[in-house]
């Protein structure tokens, strides 16, 4: 994974890196970035924020982005922010804001659309959803956070789909990868959240929504909606889809 480019469009990289497959947990993640990438790139097996985003930072640095990490708390409601975020400085010609790339998140949207972090500027993606900053100082119980992210879904036509937070963060972060509150969020998600440990998982972005593999099908959602689904029983079935149609091959 020797990097010899030159900086480009960091909104094409990222739709590339969207491209990835989001997966639970299989091969226990790490925090070496090298080990990340060794399993994004040669193994092809996919990962979830940890390691896509902090792999995903490898990349643009290595482009001559100067880039950011910082810890997140999805739903601004986790007992230990288990999540981590990319920020991108001196991208914009036009203003100073940072920018924000989040190719790790496991509900596409915000995986494959650059958000300038602008207060209440709202950004829409081509699934559907709008996105907008919220900034305030002393945001959470400890005041840990500056900025919140708000997600709407624009296009579901239910009019009890309001506005949500997708996370908090502090915008002024500039986090190692393996800073302390980043192998705390890891421990917590490895030992206490059945999202990624309780089930098996793989989502994929694709040109009109996303496509997830759950236990017995694999579904396609465009603009909120379902546009296929196809189950299946065996455990076979389940690996031969995990390939088709997110290229990845486990190990027997």
């Amino acid at each position: 994974y020797d990097c010899h480019f030159h900086p480009a469009d960091t909104d094409n990289i990222a739709r590339g890196a969207s491209h990835i497959p989001r997966r639970q947990i299989e091969d226990l993640p790490s925090l070496d970035v090298h080990k990340s990438l060794r399993k994004i790139c040669n193994d092809r097996r996919g990962g979830f924020c940890y390691e896509l985003n902090t792999s995903f930072a490898w990349l643009l640095r290595s482009l001559g982005f100067n880039v950011r990490l910082a810890v997140a708390d999805v739903g601004c409601a986790q007992a230990i922010p288990a999540h981590v975020i990319v920020l991108v400085d001196g991208l914009l010609e036009d203003t100073n804001a940072s920018v924000l790339v989040d190719v790790g998140f496991g509900t596409p949207g915000v995986c494959d659309v650059v958000l300038p972090l602008v207060h209440n500027n709202q950004t829409l993606d081509k699934h559907g959803d709008s996105f907008r900053f919220v900034h305030k100082e002393g945001i959470g119980e400890d005041e840990r956070f500056d900025t919140i992210l708000y997600r709407k879904r624009l296009v579901t036509g239910n009019p009890h789909d309001n506005e949500e937070p997708m996370y908090r963060f502090h915008s002024k972060d500039d986090l190692p990868n393996d800073a302390p509150e980043f192998a705390k969020g890891l421990h917590h998600v490895l030992n206490h959240s059945p999202t990624f440990t309780g089930k098996r998982l793989c989502v994929i972005s694709t040109e009109g929504g996303h496509c997830t593999l759950g236990e017995g099908y694999v579904k396609w959602m465009e603009r909120g909606e379902a546009v296929r689904v196809d189950e299946f029983e065996t455990e076979t079935q389940w690996r031969e889809a995990l390939e088709e149609h997110f290229g990845v091959v486990l190990r027997r």
